[in-house]
């Protein structure tokens, strides 16, 4: 039984998504489409690393494969959209601070290159006032 629920599980978390993705990408998408596998993709590539971590605890827990296939299915459906509620909600909580930590890099980045300039600057005008004195 256990065998046939890691089977089901393969199917719903990897091949159903994959074969969308495919046929998403032989057609012309649309925004939505996209949108949907990328949010299946990142809820999945989440729940990755936690089954890494936990997976011989959670294999003890009472139908925990059951439950694993339920949540890859409802990740993946169209109708349920567990997906985009999970990277909608990942957004709300990370957005704000991913935005000051993007601020914060883009101005050490600009303070770094402005120094590197100025290092080049005060290294050409150097050159430039001592000339050598090789004869």
């Amino acid at each position: 039984m256990s065998a046939l629920l890691e089977f089901a599980a393969v199917i719903v978390g990897v091949v159903l998504p994959l074969v969308s993705g495919v046929q998403v990408l032989s057609m012309k998408p649309s925004k939505l489409d996209c949108d949907a596998l990328l949010a299946y993709w990142i809820s999945f590539s989440l729940l990755l690393p936690v089954e890494l971590f936990l997976g011989s605890f959670l294999r003890w827990v009472p139908f925990y494969s059951y439950f694993r296939v339920a949540l890859l299915f409802w990740l993946y459906s169209p109708l349920t959209r567990g997906s985009q509620m999970v990277c909608d909600s990942l957004m709300q909580q990370v957005g704000d601070k991913l935005d000051i930590l993007l601020e914060t890099i883009d101005h050490v980045l600009r303070l770094l290159h402005l120094d590197m300039a100025l290092g080049y600057e005060q290294e050409k005008l150097a050159s430039e006032q001592c000339p050598s004195t090789e004869s």
